[in-house]
């Protein structure tokens, strides 16, 4: 049976549309902790461990560990619950603009680059993915690597 952490940050990673790996990286968190959560590896994640999550998740870490019925069935099939649609996708307010906007350039060139057309909504998503990060990190452009990398991933 999966833990309200677990739950939860499942939870969390597909209103996100972020993949495990991803969120180690943007939350800058050694690799595997966030699988290792998530299979029942880690039971106990560190203070700072947590805290990273919440950041790059944008909520609190109550929001984290705080019991409360899953929106997904289960890990292995993201098959969507009545309540998914009652909810509104967390969202965070755009504080830098241009740097967002460079973001989605550069998802957008690396798409174009590869050959790639995506859905709006993976443009947002591997766009917010690379505000995050570069926000983060006090970038004042989206680090090429990292499109790349959001790219592959």
């Amino acid at each position: 049976m999966a833990s309200p952490l677990q739950n939860n940050l499942r939870d969390l990673l597909h209103a996100k549309h972020l993949k495990a790996t991803q969120l180690e990286k943007i939350a800058g968190i050694a690799a595997h902790s966030v699988r290792n959560i998530l299979i029942g590896r880690s039971k106990n994640p560190s203070v700072h461990t947590l805290k990273a999550i919440a950041t790059a998740l944008e909520c609190s870490v109550e929001d984290i560990l705080e019991e409360k019925p899953s929106l997904y069935a289960s890990s292995d099939s993201p098959s969507l619950s009545p309540q998914i649609h009652s909810k509104p996708m967390p969202s965070h307010a755009i504080s830098d603009p241009d740097l967002f906007l460079r973001s989605t350039e550069a998802v957008l060139q690396a798409a174009k680059a590869k050959g790639r057309t995506l859905t709006t909504e993976q443009v947002f998503r591997l766009s917010d993915a690379v505000y995050i990060f570069s926000l983060k990190k006090g970038l004042p452009s989206p680090d090429p690597d990292f499109v790349e990398w959001v790219m592959e991933n």
